[in-house]
């Protein structure tokens, strides 16, 4: 899922009804996989695309 802000992530889970339960981690510095706990679709995680933010946060630290 592509998130514009990484606080986002947290509303998604929590509007599809999913509930994070351990790891999170930062994958290919783009994605943030989320690990959710037991649901009816079977799923162990969600992929979120979070470049805006890191991307954002680059131009920031390179304009300093």
């Amino acid at each position: 899922m592509f998130v514009i802000r990484v606080s986002d992530e947290y509303s998604m889970l929590d509007v599809l009804g999913f509930e994070s339960v351990g790891n999170q981690s930062i994958l290919e510095n783009k994605f943030d996989y989320i690990q959710v706990g037991e649901n009816e679709y079977g799923l162990e995680g969600l992929y979120f695309d979070i470049s805006p933010s890191l991307n954002h946060l680059e131009k920031l630290f390179k304009a300093e």
